[in-house]
């Protein structure tokens, strides 16, 4: 089923029907995996390869891998990681793909951690685990008013939490109505 899907993809590159595809393949086969597929390598890597050539549908793929991952140990999630880096390595504009990835590797590394700053160098990446620092140029406006402005945070804390340890069931659905949103 995911090799169809891969074809799909290289047929009609950034379609709604890959996105739509990768949906029934997660509630078809990985939606109620209770431990690490056997051949979770070789489904990862077509992951990997429709999302490197598909942006659009980056999100749903790395949704995939974090549950296919779950109940994995963490050097295997770490390793997957550092595959993911090493493919997108040399892609330019990449911070898109560093968010979905700070989704991924806050399964399988410490908050604050040496080895997870290590991954990450976007600002936006810097700003989840810093609400002070700020995303958007501030200069324009005049001194007085700039004292006053807190940028607010860009996560729900309390989410973000609860991520760390699983996949929720509902992420891909929610993926799904805003595309929905977006495209209706």
């Amino acid at each position: 089923h995911l090799y169809q899907i891969y074809e799909l993809a290289n047929i009609y590159p950034n379609s709604g029907m890959i996105k739509k595809a990768l949906t029934e393949f997660y509630e078809d086969r990985i939606i109620n995996t209770e431990e690490l597929p056997s051949d979770y390598r070789v489904l990862i890597s077509i992951l990997v390869d429709i999302m490197y050539n598909n942006p659009t549908s980056i999100s749903h793929c790395t949704i995939i891998i974090a549950k296919i991952l779950e109940h994995s140990p963490d050097d295997i999630g770490r390793d997957i990681i550092d595959k993911i880096f090493k493919k997108y390595e040399y892609k330019a504009n990449t911070e898109y793909i560093e968010i979905w990835l700070q989704r991924l590797a806050i399964m399988f590394y410490e908050d604050g951690s040496t080895e997870l700053n290590n991954l990450f160098d976007s600002r936006i990446y810097q700003k989840v685990l810093d609400s002070t620092i700020s995303l958007f140029p501030s200069d324009w406006i005049n001194n007085s008013n700039r004292n006053n402005y807190n940028e607010p945070s860009i996560i729900d804390v309390e989410l973000f939490e609860s991520m760390r340890y699983q996949v929720d069931d509902g992420e891909i659905d929610v993926l799904n109505r805003a595309d929905n949103v977006h495209s209706g």
